[in-house]
């Protein structure tokens, strides 16, 4: 198991990062001014942050993303949308798990609101979770045509912590048992990010963080989120600080 973790970790992608000056033309920026925010359904209005900024490099523009980041509890996901929310150029917004239905996206995380799933009753009604998943599924189309589309189309950085890809790791913690190849297939429904970043790091830093989980469990969930075969999928090394990934992030999506 601790080898299969290793080569995970060899195997994360080093990517130049470059930093720019924000844009001076207030075109640039929805509502006219850099920092006035739109008025768009689903996102509340916020000043940009920060100096690095992800690019169209014909027009110096920031353009829209929808990011999501995945893997085990205490790897740093929190502490990295935050960082990529403050580095971003442009207007951004946070979700955790489902984007709202009704009411703004957040403007960045709470981790006071968003804690880890809890561990549930293995033995619970597999029809219960059916409905628990496809509930959730029509939430996430909901709040993604609501929410997520419209701020990105509006040049809007939107970053998702776990989406519904949580199903596929962490199915007990939301109650859904079973089976696999259902769980599948209603992710595959699902609107496609344009980027999932996998965050990865060793085990025993991961337990300083969660002392809650073992090793064992630990390790299980970084081997199943980075065996899971996804689309614009790529997994990074969270040891560094979040700043650093949040640029590394960045400069992914500049290039793209």
């Amino acid at each position: 198991m601790r080898d299969v973790i290793g080569d995970v970790h060899e195997r994360v992608a080093r990517t130049t990062v470059v930093s720019r000056q924000p844009p001076t033309d207030t075109a640039a920026w929805p509502g006219g001014e850099r920092g006035a925010g739109s008025a768009i359904p689903g996102a509340s209005g916020q000043q940009p942050r920060g100096a690095v900024m992800s690019t169209d490099s014909a027009s110096e523009r920031p353009h829209g993303a929808f990011i999501v980041l995945v893997g085990p509890d205490g790897v740093g996901k929190t502490t990295v949308a935050q960082a990529l929310i403050d580095l971003y150029v442009g207007p951004a917004a946070y979700f955790h798990f489902l984007p709202p239905t009704t009411g703004p996206l957040a403007d960045g995380p709470n981790p006071i609101s968003c804690p880890p799933p809890p561990k549930a009753n293995p033995d619970g009604s597999p029809v219960l979770g059916w409905l628990r998943l496809t509930r959730n599924a029509a939430r996430c189309w909901v709040g993604y045509l609501r929410s997520v589309r419209p701020a990105v189309k509006r040049q809007w950085l939107v970053v998702g912590d776990r989406w519904m890809y949580g199903y596929l790791v962490q199915r007990e913690a939301l109650r859904f048992y079973g089976p696999d190849i259902l769980a599948r297939m209603v992710v595959r429904l699902l609107p496609r990010p344009d980027l999932i970043v996998n965050l990865s790091a060793p085990s025993s830093i991961i337990r300083t963080r969660k002392q809650e989980l073992t090793i064992r469990e630990i390790e299980e969930e970084l081997v199943a989120w980075s065996s899971l075969l996804l689309p614009n999928m790529l997994t990074l090394d969270a040891t560094r600080s979040p700043e650093d990934v949040a640029e590394e992030i960045l400069a992914i999506l500049a290039r793209s």
